[in-house]
């Protein structure tokens, strides 16, 4: 089974690999600073029409959007209108274009699978996710926070496609091998 993990944010993370694989992951900026959403979305939508066209993955996990009020001041109404269209227009392309709708995974289900703890701060999560990352080899030092991040999606899309199906998981596992 192969999985494509995002963690959409203003610098946007992403994941792809098939279960019990070494993942590619990379982060990237959609549009330059400062451009309308407009662009941003439409720059987002072809990028991912793109992504499940190389990749084929068999299913999109992305980690789920946090209120931006929940941040205490670090946000603002447009970073907000920003990311929950991103959210919107990268789902709509996976609705478009797989079998199955993009799945939602919260964040602290991301730290609780990949880290042990759900409910961790995102500035102690982010360093001790870089941090297994570069432990399992995924990574190296060069690595961003927003990469290692989509990572920990991934690894938790793969635990929990595999509880979900574990037959189909492990026989993709056995193909490849």
């Amino acid at each position: 089974m192969k999985i494509m993990a995002l963690d959409v944010a203003t610098v946007t993370g992403f994941a792809v690999g098939t279960v019990g694989e070494v993942p590619i992951s990379g982060a990237l900026r959609f549009a330059e600073r400062g451009a309308p959403p407009v662009r941003v979305w439409f720059k987002a939508m072809v990028w991912m029409h793109e992504q499940l066209k190389v990749h084929q993955p068999d299913v999109v996990y992305m980690e789920g959007a946090i209120n931006s009020a929940s941040l205490g001041g670090k946000s603002n109404p447009s970073t907000f209108i920003l990311l929950n269209g991103l959210q919107a227009v990268l789902s709509t392309v996976v609705e478009a274009r797989l079998p199955v709708s993009a799945k939602t995974i919260a964040v602290s289900t991301v730290r609780k699978r990949f880290l042990g703890k759900g409910n961790l701060r995102s500035e102690d999560a982010k360093p001790m996710a870089k941090a297994k990352c570069i432990e399992l080899g995924w990574v190296d030092d060069e690595a961003t926070f927003d990469q290692c991040d989509a990572l920990g999606v991934w690894a938790a899309a793969c635990e929990i496609e595999h509880s979900l199906n574990p037959k189909r998981a492990i026989k993709a596992q056995a193909v490849e091998a």
